[in-house]
């Protein structure tokens, strides 16, 4: 349990600032013998304490934009009902090798996080319009798999509502939230989630959530992004190729 609180923590940690951190967890658990499937039911404890102990920085800075985040809240809802049944119905070796090659894919958003927010553009009202849509098909991927959403919906509203990355990353933590309890709650009873190893995260991740956003606000933290980059790079491969 100590490793597993270790986990939860750094990626707690780097999920608050710069979003991701499941896509260290849940490899880590894989490693440590859970099915993909376990290790992302399991997870989904953790993430309910990430994003309380985010939220809990965040509101303290009043970092988050209120009146988006509860609208964002509402659309995700559809979609993570639908990707947490999608989760539910995958057999374990197909989804070792999805885990494998949606880590991979992913990792190039953190990479070059800065040059494709370069990018953005005045905003328009149709880019909102766009966000939303967006972001309403994200939450069918955080049901499924649920890693990286935080990289994908931060750059959703960087891009189609030109936040700041702090702000993107407070306004998210709530959406993030009840996506969780949602999935979390539906995973309950299929057995998938082990309580002794959930909790550990729960506490873990309320920890390192509350300290990767007192980080993210007051400090860069580029150093530890490119860390959290090679690790999880190696879980990527180990994943694909050797289950």
């Amino acid at each position: 349990m100590v490793l597993i609180f270790i986990i939860g923590f750094a990626a707690s940690v780097i999920s608050a600032m710069v979003g991701g951190g499941g896509l260290l967890s849940i490899p880590l658990l894989v490693t440590l013998g859970f099915t993909p499937q376990s290790a992302i039911a399991t997870s989904r404890l953790g993430g309910i304490g990430l994003c309380l102990g985010a939220i809990s920085k965040y509101w303290r800075e009043n970092r988050i934009n209120w009146k988006l985040t509860l609208f964002l809240s509402l659309l995700s809802i559809p979609g993570v009902y639908i990707g947490t049944r999608l989760l539910i119905s995958v057999n374990e070796e197909t989804m070792s090798k999805a885990v494998g090659i949606i880590i991979l894919v992913m990792l190039p958003l953190i990479i070059f996080q800065k040059q494709i927010l370069a990018l953005r553009k005045e905003v328009k009202q149709h880019h909102k319009v766009i966000g939303y849509i967006i972001y309403a098909l994200i939450g069918l991927y955080s049901g499924f798999f649920g890693a990286g959403t935080g990289t994908l919906s931060r750059y959703d509203l960087m891009l189609a509502f030109k936040l700041g990355i702090v702000d993107a990353n407070a306004s998210d933590f709530m959406p993030g939230l009840i996506s969780t309890i949602i999935s979390a709650s539906m995973l309950w009873a299929t057995g998938l989630i082990d309580f002794k190893a959930g909790i550990t995260l729960f506490v873990a991740m309320i920890i390192g959530g509350y300290l990767g956003a007192h980080i993210a606000v007051k400090r860069d933290g580029e150093w530890l992004r490119w860390a959290f980059v090679s690790i999880t790079f190696i879980m990527g491969i180990k994943l694909l190729f050797w289950g």
